[in-house]
């Protein structure tokens, strides 16, 4: 009887512990979260060129979502490239209507997707030397220190919005205006997320989605 209670004492105790566990155990970070989307990213053979398109929370991203009638998956564009000590960085157009910092610049891949709520790999049916020079384009615009396209006027000087930029430096390479129809809002041109990823230039790899 002794030994029985004992042994159930111990189940008793290890069914506790084990409770216990779940109930204080700490819930999945945000930050591991990201961090797991980035090994996932590794896992699936990433390249310089590749198109990383993502949902971020905000009215700025439902806004362009909204405009991507046929695909309102995204939000947010960049082009993947690789940095001089190896690390991968995306190139973006990034802003705002009423943000003055908002410029084309380079960042980390891991401050890209820092807010995803989901992420998107495409990859665009370009020759590795197109991919060179597209890149190179890019840095160009990032170097030049241009701004945000905050109007989202197709073609202002000396800014891009963020499908814009990727148009743009396809264009320029390739000689292609890779969405030749283009539709109209209040009386000017514009380029959706959705003419990028409804696209016989690009096509589809990875979606992640972290909801």
């Amino acid at each position: 009887m002794i030994r029985f209670r004992g042994i159930l004492f111990c189940i008793i105790l290890s069914l506790a512990s084990a409770g216990l566990y779940f109930l204080l155990k700490p819930k999945e970070t945000l930050e591991q979260r990201k961090y797991d989307l980035y090994e996932q990213l590794h896992q699936h053979d990433l390249r310089e060129g590749y198109l990383i398109f993502v949902t971020k929370p905000g009215v700025w991203g439902d806004i362009a979502q909204a405009f991507s009638g046929k695909d309102p998956r995204y939000g947010h564009i960049g082009l993947i490239a690789k940095s001089q000590e190896g690390k991968w960085t995306v190139i973006n157009a990034d802003g705002n209507p009423v943000d003055p910092k908002g410029s084309v610049r380079e960042e980390n891949l891991k401050n890209f997707m820092a807010t995803a709520t989901k992420v998107g790999i495409f990859e665009l049916k370009l020759d590795v030397d197109q991919i060179q020079k597209m890149i190179h384009r890019a840095r160009f615009y990032v170097d030049a220190k241009y701004q945000f396209n905050s109007q989202f006027i197709l073609g202002q000087a000396n800014a891009f919005y963020c499908t814009e930029l990727i148009w743009a430096v396809i264009k320029e390479v390739t000689s292609n205006d890779i969405v030749p129809q283009k539709r109209v809002h209040w009386g000017y041109e514009y380029i959706g997320i959705d003419d990028l990823t409804i696209n016989p230039w690009t096509k589809e790899l990875l979606q992640i989605d972290l909801n």
